[in-house]
């Protein structure tokens, strides 16, 4: 590695905590076959010949650059969502040009800048691009490795968490982790051979999911939109269970009432408090009012299923897991436990809320 992208490392290490925590992540090689840059999302490559030419400012620039597609996860599929492959890197680079520019990093001339850009998010861009336009930027934008999607959704937030303290996040990357971190589990995917299993069909509503939407956190039904299933989810509001754990399962709760049929929400602790449908769910979530306080009993939401019949296609339990478990399985649907600290459940399915994508990756 030469002695400028040392110092350019460095730099970045010591001024940008939160790009020099995901740059100690990314690694960087030295791929001579390349015109300039590139990224696959995770990693960073470079030509040495063209870094030779750039300034030490520059270098920094174009690491930088590099740093914002991964942050922003424009090789992500969810981003790129199908759009045109040229066309979908320009708008990219007009973005992350534009926030870096006002960050006052210098880049190499001739790289994608317009102001009237100013603001706008790569798909905002692309849109008002012309298809018949080829435009040259900076560096290539590889896919993203299948298996690694989760995994780098994980690090913009482990390198946002290890720059509390030690400077500002930009503000475009504040708005990312902070829409990160609303849900953190992929439900359309998880929940697909349950329901599949339980409604008995081979299509969903929601599978394939519109994937214009993936992006936005809206996980609405695809074109060939079905039968929905029908859902009960239980909330913990026991003394156990702490204010910020209680946010991580209102924002679960809002990404999965996007796609369910009929959506029921019970908040218990030794017994249920109250009992919601998915038409009074926005106002519940908003108050985020939760009732309860006492000790834990798994029981009485199973009891209160099977008094009115509601028939659930999957029950989804939100809990911290400490409690009394009834001895044994309900019949006729499964049940997923979303637990917010790590428990042994005696049955039923474990999902841990707090790594990026879930524990298990169904």
């Amino acid at each position: 590695m030469s002695d400028k992208l040392e110092r350019a490392l460095t730099r970045l290490a010591m001024d940008q905590p939160f790009f020099g925590t995901l740059l100690a992540m990314a690694g960087v090689s030295e791929e001579p076959s390349l015109a300039t840059m590139a990224t696959d999302g995770e990693r960073i490559f470079y030509n040495k010949a063209f870094l030779d030419k750039l300034t030490n400012e520059e270098t920094a620039g174009v690491l930088m650059h590099e740093l914002l597609h991964i942050a922003y996860l424009h090789c992500h599929p969810s981003r790129r969502a199908g759009r045109e492959h040229f066309r979908w890197n320009a708008a990219c680079d007009f973005a992350v040009n534009q926030e870096l520019r006002d960050m006052r990093l210098d880049l190499p001339e001739g790289v994608l800048l317009d102001r009237k850009y100013d603001g706008m998010t790569a798909e905002q861009i692309y849109e008002l691009q012309s298809p018949a336009i080829i435009l040259k930027c900076l560096d290539e934008h590889l896919p993203l490795r299948e298996e690694m999607s989760g995994e780098m959704i994980g690090r913009v937030l482990a390198a946002a968490a290890a720059c509390s303290g030690r400077g500002r996040l930009p503000a475009g990357i504040a708005r990312l982790v902070k829409g990160l971190r609303r849900s953190q589990v992929p439900w359309q995917r998880l929940l697909r051979r349950y329901l599949r299993e339980s409604l008995g069909k081979e299509e969903q509503s929601y599978l394939p999911p519109n994937r214009r939407r993936v992006w936005q956190e809206q996980y609405l039904p695809g074109p060939a939109a079905g039968q929905k299933g029908r859902l009960v989810v239980a909330v913990d509001t026991s003394g156990s269970i702490s204010k910020d754990m209680l946010e991580t399962f209102a924002a679960e709760l809002k990404a999965i009432s996007a796609f369910c049929e009929t959506l029921t929400v019970m908040t218990c602790d030794a017994k249920v408090h109250e009992a919601v449908r998915a038409d009074g769910l926005a106002d519940f979530l908003k108050k985020l009012k939760f009732k309860g306080g006492g000790g834990t009993d798994f029981q009485p939401v199973f009891d209160q299923v099977a008094k009115n019949r509601l028939r659930p296609d999957v029950l989804l339990y939100l809990t911290d897991g400490c409690g009394t478990f009834p001895k044994s399985a309900p019949k006729g649907y499964p049940v997923l436990w979303c637990l917010t600290s790590e428990a042994d459940m005696p049955w039923g399915r474990a999902i841990d809320l707090r790594k990026p994508e879930g524990c298990a990756h169904a």
